[in-house]
C-alpha cells in the first residue's frame, strides 16, 4: 500500500472537530489543547511529589554542573514533551484564527514558484486575487507557526505605518486586532517565537528537554500573562470553560502562578535561595490543585453526576462516605476534614510512623491526605498548604487523640 493509499484511507475516515454547517462549539476546538498544556504541566508535580522538597532545594542550591543527575531524576519527559506541543498547538491555531478571519488566504502558503519576498507582497497578491496557493492535490498546504507569526507580527508592523495602514486588508486587520492588543507586546512575541523553537527543537531533534524548573519558568513567567489576557478578554464568552484554572474553593490557579517568582538561574544570597525554595513548593501546591481540580468537571460540581460515570448520581456524597469508611477501617486514617481543592469533606488525613534511623531510632510521624472525591494528594514533605494562604489550617503534624498502629 502506498503513501496515497493510505492518506486516501486518512481523509476518507477523519472526523472534523472545528465548527461547520452541522456543528458549532463553543470555545473553538483548539482551546483543547491549551487546556491540556496544563492537564500535563500540573501531572508533572504527582510525578515527583514524594520528594519534591529535594528538588526545590536542591535546584536552588546546587550548581549547574553539579544539577544534571537532579535534573533527569526529576525529568518527566513524558508531561514535559506533551505539554510544550499542546501550547505550541494552541497558539498555533489561535493566531491563525487571527489572520483567517482578516482573510483566509493568510493561512496558506504560497506556490513555490510564485513565492513573495515578504507579508507586503502577499497581501497585494491577495488582494489583487493573485495570489497561489502551494497544493497537494486539490488541498492546499497551510503554513508552518513560524510563518504564521511572521505574518501576524508584519501585519501588526503595518498597521503603524503611514504607507501601507490605508491597504484594504491592513485596515480590516487593524479592526480585528482591537480584541488582540495584548499579543503587540513585545515579551509576548518573544514567548511565542521560544514556544515554536522549542517544539520543533523537542520534534525535530529530541534529544534535549527543559528541566522542571525551567518548564515551571516557562508555563508560570511566559505562557501564564498570555493565557490571563486570553481568559480575561473571553471568560464571559466562554463561561464555565475555564473551570479548571480556578479551585471551587476560589483558588485562581492561574492568578497565582502569576504572583510566583521564579529564576531561571541560580541566585547566591541566601535570601534569595530561601525565597526560590518556597516558590517551587508554591508552584508545586498549585499544580497539585490544578491537577485534582481537573477531576472536577461541571456536572460533578454540581454533585449531579461523577465525571466518566454516567448513571453514578452523589459522587460528592460518595467522597464523603469513601473518606469516612477509611477513617472506621484503616488505622492509618487518623481524621476526615475538607479539601483545600473541592471543599468537600471528604479529605482524609494519614499518619504512620516509622523508626528514624538517623536519630537514635526515634519515632518520625509521616503525614500525608487525600481527596476522596477530587483526588488531591499531598505529602508532608511540600510544606503545609496554609503556609501559602491556600488553606485554613494546618494539616500535618496535628496532634490526634490516637495513636495509629503500623501495618
Amino acid at each position: 500500500m502506498t503513501f496515497t493509499d493510505l492518506k486516501n484511507i486518512a481523509e476518507g475516515n477523519e472526523v472534523r472537530i472545528d465548527n461547520g454547517k452541522d456543528r458549532n462549539r463553543t470555545p473553538p476546538y483548539y482551546f483543547d489543547s491549551l487546556r491540556d498544556t496544563f492537564v500535563f504541566y500540573f501531572h508533572t508535580f504527582r510525578s515527583s511529589n514524594s520528594s519534591y522538597e529535594q528538588y526545590a532545594v536542591a535546584s536552588s542550591t546546587v550548581n549547574k554542573m553539579n544539577r544534571r543527575i537532579l535534573e533527569s531524576q526529576f525529568l518527566d519527559a513524558e508531561n514535559t514533551v506533551l505539554s510544550i506541543i499542546s501550547c505550541e498547538r494552541f497558539f498555533e491555531l489561535y493566531i491563525k484564527n487571527i489572520l483567517r478571519q482578516t482573510n483566509s488566504k493568510l493561512v496558506y502558503e504560497e506556490d513555490r514558484k510564485t513565492r513573495s519576498k515578504n507579508t507586503w507582497q502577499v497581501i497585494n497578491k491577495i488582494q489583487s486575487h493573485t495570489f497561489t496557493t502551494r497544493k497537494a492535490g486539490r488541498k492546499s498546504y497551510t503554513i508552518p507557526f513560524r510563518e504564521t507569526l511572521k505574518r501576524f507580527y508584519e501585519l501588526i508592523r503595518y498597521t503603524k505605518l503611514q504607507d501601507k495602514k490605508s491597504h484594504p486588508i491592513i485596515r480590516k486587520f487593524s479592526k480585528i486586532l482591537i480584541d488582540y492588543q495584548f499579543l503587540e507586546e513585545q515579551e509576548h512575541k518573544s514567548t511565542l517565537e521560544f514556544i515554536n523553537w522549542y517544539r520543533d527543537r523537542i520534534l525535530h531533534n529530541g534529544n534535549s528537554l527543559p528541566s522542571m524548573r525551567l518548564l515551571d519558568y516557562i508555563i508560570a513567567k511566559r505562557i501564564v500573562p498570555i493565557v490571563d489576557a486570553i481568559r480575561a478578554q473571553t471568560k464571559t464568552e466562554y463561561g464555565d470553560w475555564w473551570y479548571f484554572l480556578e479551585t471551587m474553593t476560589k483558588i485562581d490557579i492561574l492568578q497565582s502562578l502569576l504572583s510566583a517568582t521564579i529564576l531561571h538561574r541560580n541566585t547566591k544570597s541566601k535570601k534569595q535561595i530561601d525565597s526560590s525554595v518556597m516558590n517551587l513548593l508554591y508552584i508545586g501546591h498549585l499544580k497539585e490543585l490544578g491537577r485534582a481540580n481537573l477531576n472536577m468537571n461541571w456536572l460533578m460540581q454540581r454533585n449531579l453526576r461523577a465525571t466518566f460515570e454516567y448513571n453514578y448520581q452523589d459522587p460528592l456524597g460518595r467522597g464523603k462516605r469513601f473518606a469516612n469508611i477509611e477513617k472506621e477501617k484503616n488505622d492509618l486514617a487518623m481524621e476526615v476534614t475538607s479539601c483545600p481543592c473541592c471543599g468537600n469533606h471528604s479529605l482524609v488525613i494519614y499518619r504512620q510512623q516509622i523508626n528514624d534511623i538517623f536519630n537514635n531510632g526515634e519515632q518520625l510521624n509521616i503525614d500525608w491526605v487525600k481527596c476522596y472525591t477530587c483526588d488531591y494528594h499531598l505529602r508532608y514533605n511540600t510544606g503545609e498548604p496554609a503556609y501559602f494562604n491556600l488553606y485554613k489550617q494546618n494539616l500535618f503534624n496535628l496532634e490526634f487523640n490516637s495513636t495509629p498502629l503500623n501495618k
